[in-house]
C-alpha cells in the first residue's frame, strides 16, 4: 500500500478516513496496557526502519510492510505503533502528506487489525513451529 500524498482524495474520502482512523486510534490506545508499550515501541521502531528500506521495481520502488506480521504480534497495539511510525515518515521523509495522513493511517493500519483479529487465534492454539511459521508468512502477506 502506497502512501498517499496531498491533493489526490476528495474531501468526503479524507474526512470518511480520518474518522475510521480516530476512531481506531481511540479503541487500541483504549486497550493498550502499560506492560505492552515497550514491545509495541519497538516493533514500531522495525516498522519504521523496514519502510525505508526500498527495493526497485521497474521504474518505482516498494519496500518491506511488516503491518501484517505487527498485527498478528500486537493485536491491537499495533495501531498506535504504525500511526506513530507514519507521522515520523511523513514528517521527516515526506511520505503521504498530513491531509491524507488519516486515509494512510487506515489504510496500513486497520489490514494489520484484520490480521490480529482474524489468524492471531489460530496462532494461540498452534503448537508446531512450522505451522507457526507459515502462518507468520500468511500474516505477512494478508496485511498487504
Amino acid at each position: 500500500m502506497a502512501h498517499i500524498p496531498d491533493g489526490v482524495l476528495s474531501l468526503p474520502v479524507l474526512v470518511t478516513g480520518g474518522a475510521a482512523s480516530v476512531a481506531a486510534i481511540g479503541v487500541a490506545v483504549a486497550r493498550l496496557r502499560s506492560h505492552d508499550i515497550p514491545r509495541t515501541a519497538v516493533l514500531g521502531a522495525v516498522f519504521f526502519v523496514a519502510s525505508l528500506i526500498t527495493l526497485p521495481v521497474g521504474p518505482t520502488t516498494v519496500h518491506p510492510l511488516l503491518n501484517g506480521l505487527m498485527g498478528l504480534v500486537l493485536g491491537w497495539a499495533a495501531i498506535p505503533a504504525i500511526v506513530v511510525s507514519l507521522f515520523l515518515q511523513m514528517i521527516f521523509f515526506g511520505f503521504g502528506g498530513l491531509t491524507a495522513f488519516g486515509v494512510n493511517v487506515f489504510n496500513i493500519a486497520v489490514p494489520a487489525l484484520l490480521v490480529a483479529l482474524v489468524l492471531r487465534p489460530w496462532l494461540m492454539r498452534v503448537g508446531d513451529p512450522r505451522q507457526a511459521g507459515v502462518l507468520g508468512a500468511v500474516a505477512g502477506a494478508g496485511g498487504v
